[in-house]
C-alpha cells in the first residue's frame, strides 16, 4: 500500500520514474531512508522543496522544513522537517544520506545538486561537506 501511495502521490509527480523504497518487516516505510533511485531522480526530488512543493508537498510543510527543530544538538547543524539546515548556509536545505551522500537545495542561487558517492567517515567522508560547499560556491 505505501509503495503505491509514494509512486501516485511523490514520485511519478515528481517525475522520478527509478524510485525505489524499501519497508520494513511490517510494511512500513522506513523515511528517514531506503529509497533507492538515480542522481537525476533525486535532483527531481530537491526540485519539488525548490519550487515551494511544486504542488506535491504543501508549501506550509517546505517552509515548516526550514524552520530548525528544537532540542537538535547535532553539531554545525540544526534539523528541519527531513533536512538539515546548515548555519552557514541559510538558504540550503540539505538530505543527508548513507555515507555522506546528498542532496543540496539552494534556494538563493536556485541549484539542485546530488552527491551519490559512498564516503565513510573514517575515510575522509568529514571532509566531503568542505568540498560540496566548495563545489556550491563555484557555480
Amino acid at each position: 500500500a505505501w509503495g503505491s501511495w509514494l509512486a501516485q502521490r511523490v514520485f511519478l509527480p515528481a517525475g522520478m520514474t527509478s524510485a525505489a523504497p524499501r519497508f520494513d518487516a511490517v510494511g512500513s516505510w522506513v523515511a528517514s531512508s531506503y529509497v533507492y533511485a538515480t542522481a537525476a531522480d533525486f535532483a527531481r526530488f530537491g526540485l519539488v522543496y525548490l519550487q515551494d512543493g511544486a504542488g506535491i508537498v504543501d508549501p506550509s510543510w517546505v517552509a515548516h522544513a526550514r524552520r530548525p527543530t528544537p532540542g537538535v544538538t547535532e553539531p554545525d547543524r540544526g534539523y528541519g522537517a527531513q533536512f538539515w539546515l546548515w548555519p552557514d548556509r541559510p538558504h540550503w536545505l540539505v538530505a543527508q544520506g548513507y555515507e555522506t551522500q546528498r542532496i543540496i537545495v539552494d534556494d538563493e542561487h536556485q541549484l539542485v545538486a546530488v552527491r551519490l558517492g559512498k564516503t565513510p567517515n573514517d575515510l575522509g567522508g568529514a571532509h566531503v561537506d568542505a568540498w560540496l560547499r566548495e563545489l556550491m560556491d563555484a557555480l
